[in-house]
């Protein structure tokens, strides 16, 4: 006879809460069951995603049994216990808490940016007094500056923690922490600097009162005026979920929108505060322009597209180029590629920013999702600033770390992780890849296994040392594999494939796994619509050619790009901002919306399919990009242009599949020599696309580059220049004016430059020979 019994799970426990039979996690606190069953316990300093603090007392609620109320966010479920929320008691415990939060707290809610969306408003409407027993003076405390983007009123502080817990647990900075003890207690940085993570504004959203705020949204609009239009951030790979607050079809503000999978709760402060880069009328067009002459003038869209397909007619098809960036939706891609085939074209190519194209049909390579990524225990960071390239990344890694993964980072500087490394290997541009080659030499002799074809013979030159043999024994070790994360630093190498290769057989030798990062939000959108060439088509003469979405910045090769724009016929860029650099170059603007002005599909760096939303109207006469192709396509003649709306594109690229994503190891050893010093060109984090080159918050916070060139405190002899001096930067003939600058980060014989900026368009990536000479100005 079968046993139907019902059973509780060894790992739950049964409690009642206001009468209501609740089924919890052992181990797991009666405020986290109350919210599982929807039932509404009041919290200031609780967050899910934060270690319990249970310093607001707000939560306070009766146990039976208990000689006191309870903390709900700090006692643990109990078998058979009962819990009451809404009892005299609790709700006695309740309201004295928040007479006491309000003795101090000031009631300048009409003119507190929080007001209409902060918590203590709401929890008082609730629990607090219509009016106050208290007479005495409150207590004031002194604003901090914490730099261009959070906004401060400590007087409004209650002391939850919760902006100290999120910089110390998740950030991993420690900048803020609670100075004083009592009624003396404040929260501060403790020497008066500003908040330096590239993830600090999630304290604002964290913030149950008015004391932390956006600073640049600062008085612009109250939360009851704002509508939320659901999107997808457009500056990494991740595709953090958000929202978009809207005024009048005018974006004001960014905040997160949960997604366990992707970006948990957070977003990136480049995803949070790029949107004001959309207010950067400098360079924005907004009008189709023709130059004539040297001279520009404003056109119709009627005449712009007919002079472009006069321009289209006179060239055979591979004369016609194509350069776009990866911050465009899937769907413009896809009109792109049609219309490239169209015109009989292979040349089009949206991996601007790599200098290796070796190989040429390979999706990036992703063995483990994102979500999985805080659960692998050997990380080997292969080339990348993950900081900076991916932070919500770089938070699952310092999960992983937290919960005793070993980490360790082969690179070009010595960077400043938020977690500790096991080995930190770095040397200059080629040295570091050495490195690397050493680490495989060491895992082929522990292992008798080799690599094949020109690579092995290649890493069986290199030398070891007792760092890498050690490493190479924990990756050897059976118990777990690691994770080999290829960052954007190697995929701008010269030597990107080769690279890749060697991370591939020491993950194929030692079980680990590979997850490849590539730049920009949607490169595997544009990976999968096919726009991809064979070879590095800026080495082929174009007489036509077409920039979409990018400027000159974007390209890891500015100085090959300009050159090839100066020497065709005809230039026309479909872009939102053009600048004089472009400018200068370009024959033809078509003016297109960027990503919050247009609906489409991307798909992220692991492969997930979103849909982002229009969220603001694009100004003047911009029109998105997917219906200039359209038309294009119709006044070219061409068959399969006929589409009626957005969704009738969508449905053709949600067919995309992900394709196998494999790595080849048979690549070619290329060696590139280097001349004086070997250039390591650095991507700002804040310098990486046309929105956040252009948000002044970004650009005026400290993580924010500068026109420098930074070098090795023992370079500065052989050089024959002090810090401070104004120096060029000389590279086949060409010369960038830049700031010297030193730091012991930069290894012996490295030369740092900050790319994506305009003082560095004369210098090309792939190209490692770089001298210091004096000004040439």
């Amino acid at each position: 006879m079968t046993d139907t019994t019902n059973q509780v799970a060894d790992n739950t426990v049964t409690i009642e809460i206001d009468g209501q039979p609740v089924k919890a996690d052992k181990g797991s606190m009666i405020i986290e069951a109350a919210d599982k069953q929807g039932i509404k316990i009041p919290r200031f300093c609780y967050h899910k995603k934060l270690s319990i603090a249970a310093n607001c007392r707000m939560c306070m609620v009766d146990v039976e049994k208990a000689p006191k109320p309870l903390p709900a966010c700090a006692t643990p479920v109990m078998d058979g216990m009962k819990v009451y929320t809404q009892s005299k008691r609790a709700t006695d415990a309740q309201r004295n808490v928040m007479e006491f939060l309000l003795i101090n707290h000031p009631l300048d809610c009409p003119i507190c940016d929080q007001g209409g969306e902060c918590e203590l408003q709401d929890v008082s409407m609730g629990y607090g007094r219509d009016v106050s027993r208290y007479v005495d003076s409150k207590r004031v405390v002194k604003d901090e500056n914490l730099g261009s983007l959070i906004a401060t009123d400590m007087t409004r502080c209650i002391l939850c923690t919760r902006c100290v817990r999120f910089l110390n647990e998740i950030a991993g900075t420690d900048e803020l922490g609670g100075i004083g003890r009592g009624d003396r207690t404040n929260i501060s940085t403790a020497v008066g600097a500003s908040v330096g993570s590239e993830m600090s504004g999630n304290v604002i959203d964290l913030c149950p009162v008015g004391a932390l705020t956006n600073k640049p949204f600062r008085y612009k609009a109250r939360a009851w005026e704002l509508m939320a239009t659901s999107a997808i951030a457009m500056h990494d790979g991740v595709g953090s979920n958000l929202y978009y607050h809207t005024r009048n079809g005018d974006i004001l503000r960014t905040v997160p929108q949960d997604n366990e999978a992707i970006n948990e709760a957070w977003i990136a402060d480049r995803d949070r505060y790029g949107i004001h880069g959309l207010k950067n009328q400098e360079n924005r067009v907004t009008q189709p322009m023709i130059k004539e002459n040297g001279q520009w003038r404003e056109a119709s869209w009627e005449d712009a597209l007919n002079m472009l397909v006069n321009q289209f007619k006179k060239f055979d098809g591979d004369e016609i180029a194509l350069y776009t960036s990866n911050y465009a939706t899937t769907e413009e891609y896809h009109l792109l590629k049609q219309l490239f085939d169209h015109l009989g074209s292979h040349h089009h190519e949206h991996r601007i920013h790599m200098t290796d194209f070796s190989e040429h049909d390979r999706m990036p390579r992703v063995d483990v999702a994102l979500a999985d990524v805080a659960e692998q225990q050997k990380i080997v960071i292969v080339g990348g600033h993950i900081r900076h390239e991916q932070p919500i990344l770089n938070h699952k890694i310092r999960q992983a770390w937290l919960a005793g993964a070993t980490v360790s980072s082969f690179g070009p500087q010595a960077f400043a992780p938020n977690y500790d490394l096991l080995h930190d290997f770095t040397g200059n541009s080629i040295n570091w890849v050495k490195q690397l080659a050493s680490l495989a030499k060491s895992v082929a002799e522990i292992s008798q296994q080799k690599p094949t074809g020109q690579l092995a013979d290649w890493v069986m030159e290199q030398k070891t040392d007792e760092d890498i043999n050690h490493l190479a024994k924990q990756l050897l070790k059976k118990d777990t594999c690691a994770l080999f994360v290829i960052g954007q630093i190697s995929e701008q190498h010269p030597q990107a494939n080769m690279i890749k290769a060697l991370t591939a057989w020491l993950a194929q030798v030692t079980g680990g796994k590979v997850n490849e990062l590539f730049t920009g939000a949607n490169a595997v959108g544009a990976h999968q619509a096919g726009l991809f060439a064979d070879g590095d088509i800026k080495q082929k003469e174009h007489r036509l050619n077409l920039i979409y979405q990018a400027e000159i910045q974007d390209f890891a090769d500015q100085a090959s790009i300009k050159n090839s724009l100066t020497n065709s016929d005809f230039c026309v860029a479909f872009n939102a901002f053009c600048d004089d650099a472009l400018k200068a170059r370009v024959d033809l603007i078509l003016p297109i919306a960027l990503l919050p002005e247009v609906t489409g599909s991307m798909t992220n760096n692991y492969a997930q399919r979103q849909v982002t939303m229009v969220a603001q109207r694009s100004p003047g006469e911009t029109k998105p990009g997917w219906r200039v192709l359209r038309v294009l396509g119709n006044l070219m003649g061409f068959d399969g242009f006929d589409y009626e709306d957005i969704n009738d594109v969508m449905s053709k690229t949600e067919r995309y599949q992900a394709e196998p994503a494999i790595i080849h190891q048979d690549c070619k050893v290329l060696q590139p020599a280097v001349k004086g010093l070997a250039l390591y060109p650095h991507q700002g984090i804040y310098d990486g696309d046309q929105l956040v080159r252009r948000s002044q918050p970004l650009q005026d916070s400290v993580l924010a580059t500068s026109d420098t060139v930074c070098v090795n405190p023992s370079d500065l002899l052989s050089i024959g220049f002090n810090e401070g001096d104004l120096v060029s930067v000389e590279q086949g003939g060409r010369y960038a004016e830049l700031t010297l600058s030193v730091s012991d980060q930069v290894p012996e014989g490295s030369a740092v430059v900050n790319m994506g900026r305009s003082s560095s368009l004369n210098i090309d990536a792939g190209d490692l020979s770089v001298g210091i000479i004096g000004a040439q100005s």
